[in-house]
């Protein structure tokens, strides 16, 4: 069978950071998950009906949904799922080719779906206790996730108005000083968000259309953006946890953050908690029990080194 590289990331959920949990669902993730998926919403079981689950998070006709999963029960030491992202159904112009060579035109016939809605992406995922473990795909990513919990967590009752949030977690080669200043830059598959940040800055969207529009073939629109807080002439530290927290679904490659403290830009590396793996594949696809395997194998290893904290395994 083939495999297929992918990098299973790290979350975790802080107790202390959602001021109202309903008593009955615990104080972990997991057992979160499993009281609102035993829940009813109009009338279904969200853990017993798919179109339950189901819900268009952004209002664009995407719909996401958690399709197939396990550990529902409370005996078990993890939950895995399956969060898909799709759109329902296809009804677009289809050009019909006659290739004997002896037609003057193709026409043009309706393409309909019935009942079957294009996957555009899938993430894999895995909670122990308050830890996730994920594989995520170019569509769905760690957002997608945290906003569907949420929706999924309010819509069962189990939280109120506070979100929920996955923080990442960062370590370092060296002590981390004082952050005086985060610099972000995008990688080259990022060119539409400098475009969406020039945008908010207040850029004429014709100067940001002609820089967009201007790029060489084989070139990418970069971007470098400095973040930090000052008041009058002074400036501020941020607190460590401001990486965890705040700058946990920032897509972060090799080189695309700069700490700067007091003494300047760091030279510790920043890393956040992830691994590369192999999975097997069908198709263009990832095999999903490979791939949930992938994950709980890789979670394991980072109880068994000390690297996340978890007092069952």
């Amino acid at each position: 069978m083939k495999k297929s590289p992918r990098v299973v990331q790290y979350r975790y959920f802080d107790p202390e950071s959602c001021r109202y949990v309903e008593e009955e669902a615990g104080i972990t993730l997991l057992s979160m998950i499993r009281t609102a998926l035993n829940r009813e919403k109009d009338g279904r079981i969200l853990g017993k009906h798919a179109q339950a689950r189901t819900v268009d998070l952004k209002g664009n006709n995407q719909l996401t949904l958690l399709n197939e999963f396990e550990g529902i029960h409370p005996d078990g030491e993890a939950f895995s799922g399956r969060l898909i992202l799709y759109r329902e159904g296809i009804d677009v112009q289809t050009l019909k080719v006659d290739k004997s060579g002896n037609a003057t035109s193709f026409p043009v016939v309706p393409y309909r779906t019935n009942g079957e809605n294009p996957i555009e992406g899938v993430l894999y995922f895995v909670v122990i206790g308050n830890h996730v473990g994920f594989i995520a795909s170019h569509t769905v990513r760690s957002r997608k996730l945290e906003d569907y919990l949420n929706w999924l967590l309010k819509e069962s009752g189990v939280i109120r108005d506070d979100d929920i949030k996955l923080n990442a977690k960062f370590h370092f080669t060296e002590k981390l000083p004082p952050i005086r200043e985060i610099l972000l830059r995008t990688s080259a598959r990022g060119q539409w968000k400098v475009c969406e940040v020039l945008t908010l800055l207040g850029i004429n969207s014709r100067v940001v259309d002609g820089l967009r529009d201007g790029v060489p073939s084989g070139g990418a629109l970069m971007g470098k953006f400095s973040v930090f807080v000052k008041g009058g002439r002074q400036r501020f530290d941020f607190p460590g946890s401001v990486l965890d927290r705040d700058l946990r679904n920032v897509d972060i490659e090799d080189g695309d953050l700069d700490l700067i403290g007091p003494k300047g830009k760091f030279s510790a590396g920043v890393l956040r908690l992830s691994e590369r793996v192999s999975v097997d594949t069908e198709g263009s696809w990832l095999n999903p029990n490979d791939a949930v395997e992938q994950i709980m194998r890789q979670m394991r290893a980072w109880i068994t080194q000390g690297r996340i904290y978890h007092p069952i395994l």
